[in-house]
């Protein structure tokens, strides 16, 4: 493993062959690169937390770190991995994820999204199962998020013997 090659914040140069663009309503809305660049004034802050680019090649890259086949020390994977603050019964927060544990409290999934309305993804890592699946749409939203729901659906189903 020789870590990650196509993530980042700001590249050197825009590609607009090597960034996906984003639509809404039919309409092209660019890509995250372009419209990172141009947040100005109060909207500074979203080129930090919304300027993250990474290849479906990376998060596979990134899953695969985390689970000890790479640069990581044992120590930063341990607390990479766990959860550090309790939000409800069986949902916690660790530095970027979000846990969910099972009746037993055992830590059952691994998750994070993000979107800017356009472009959304989802890191979801069922630890029970060793399974992972990293969700990206570029159509908005919403439409991606009804079907990741579905997609979800199937595999919880399917892991947790419903199905």
């Amino acid at each position: 493993m020789n870590g990650l090659r196509a993530a980042g914040h700001l590249f050197p140069e825009n590609l607009d062959a090597d960034f996906a663009h984003g639509y809404l309503d039919d309409n092209d809305m660019g890509n995250i690169a372009e419209q990172i660049e141009a947040l100005e004034g109060e909207w500074w802050n979203l080129k930090g937390n919304g300027g993250m680019q990474a290849s479906t090649k990376d998060m596979y890259a990134w899953y695969q770190i985390l689970n000890g086949r790479g640069v990581l020390s044992d120590n930063v994977r341990a607390e990479l991995t766990v959860p550090h603050s309790p939000w409800s019964d069986g949902v916690a927060e660790g530095y970027g994820w979000y846990f969910r544990s099972d009746d037993d409290a055992r830590i059952r999934q691994m998750s994070h999204s993000g979107s800017d309305g356009v472009f959304f993804s989802y890191y979801w890592h069922r630890l029970d199962k060793r399974a992972f699946m990293y969700f990206v749409g570029n159509s908005g939203e919403e439409p991606t998020k009804k079907a990741l729901r579905e997609v979800l659906g199937i595999f919880n189903a399917m892991f947790d013997g419903q199905q």
